[in-house]
């Protein structure tokens, strides 16, 4: 999944809406009052010529403690996001992040969508849930292990490669500091709980989708046929 967070100014991320790498245009807003039945006349700015990007946007903000905003809006959708310009984090809509990979089993995707729902409000709490995604994942898979650094450990020895073991253990170590703050501060840090759950998908991806679509095409071959390459397969074993 190609998944670019936003950030404020970067003309180009993953909308929240559409799911879709596009070009978003930000425009500034100026405070003002109107009726909620007002709304979709102003929230949505028009641009006068196409040497002026910039627009002001009035829409009902009557109950925000907010002063300065900003809003960006996707050109593939036409949905738009509400930025807090002091910390430059969008505020509207709430949820965002990278969605969880198909294969994913279903109680754990409802794990994944909780840590996306949050990462704007606490990236310490989407990273525990993202470090707690990947210990139920190992479990789902039956990875041996006490513990998900036991697991980790029992992967290693059974020829886990290195990509999957560092992201296994970035999981690991980012999950526990959010848990028991070190040396690692997470408190504002939204990039990097994002990123924690890209690498959620990466490993479904590694060590759940990739054997399935290899198994849905070899299990196509006509059975005389795999029946020949597992008496090689046990043959090669034995010498």
């Amino acid at each position: 999944m190609n998944y670019i967070s936003p950030e404020f100014g970067n003309e180009a991320y993953t909308c929240p809406y559409c799911d879709i790498v596009s070009q978003h245009k930000f425009y500034s807003v100026a405070i003002s009052v109107y009726s909620i039945l007002d709304f979709d006349k102003y929230h949505k700015p028009k641009e006068k010529n196409n040497s002026h990007r910039k627009a002001r946007v009035s829409f009902d903000c009557s109950h925000s403690d907010f002063e300065h905003l900003a809003i960006s809006i996707c050109v593939h959708c036409n949905n738009y996001c509400i930025w807090e310009l002091e910390n430059k984090k969008i505020i509207f809509p709430l949820v965002y992040g990278p969605k969880p990979n198909n294969d994913l089993p279903k109680d754990l995707k409802d794990d994944f969508n909780e840590a996306r729902s949050i990462i704007n409000l606490s990236p310490r709490a989407s990273a525990a849930l993202s470090r707690l995604i990947l210990e139920k994942l190992l479990k789902h898979l039956k990875i041996k292990g006490k513990n998900l650094n036991d697991m980790i450990v029992y992967l290693i020895t059974q020829g886990l490669n290195e990509k999957l073991q560092k992201a296994m253990d970035t999981l690991r170590v980012f999950g526990n500091e959010a848990v028991h703050p070190g040396q690692i501060d997470l408190k504002d840090d939204r990039e990097t709980a994002t990123g924690l759950l890209d690498l959620i998908n990466i490993l479904v991806e590694d060590l759940i989708s990739k054997k399935k679509r290899i198994d849905n095409l070899y299990n196509k071959l006509p059975q005389s046929k795999r029946k020949s390459i597992e008496n090689r397969v046990k043959k090669t074993k034995m010498k």
